[in-house]
């Protein structure tokens, strides 16, 4: 099992979701599950990447959590999947995360 960040257990105590969906979509089974959803949700809104007033995501905002390094592979990884967005936040997050599994399976579970 992965380190547990504060923010994944937050979330993980906030929703009830089972760890082992958590670990699961870490490898990228991301499937069409409220839980996996609202959990989804939490994150983003936790570390606050969602613009709600335009329904989109302030991916952005990643870039300025991260070491210097890593900046250019994230943004790769996430600049093809910034055209999502909608007012179900759920819905929506979990779209750009299956977004960003397809754009590149071998980097995905670094986002978790």
């Amino acid at each position: 099992m992965n380190i547990i960040s504060p923010v994944t257990e937050k979330c993980i105590g906030d929703v009830g979701i089972d760890i082992n969906v958590v670990e699961n979509a870490r490898k990228g089974d991301l499937p069409d599950d409220e839980n996996l959803k609202k959990y989804l949700l939490c994150i983003f809104n936790t570390m606050d990447l969602i613009d709600k007033q335009h329904h989109e995501f302030e991916f952005w905002k990643v870039l300025t959590m991260i070491p210097p390094e890593m900046k250019r592979p994230v943004f790769e990884l996430g600049k093809g999947c910034l055209h999502i967005s909608g007012e179900d936040y759920g819905k929506a997050c979990l779209e750009f995360m299956t977004c960003l599994k397809k754009g590149n399976p071998e980097k995905f579970s670094f986002i978790f």
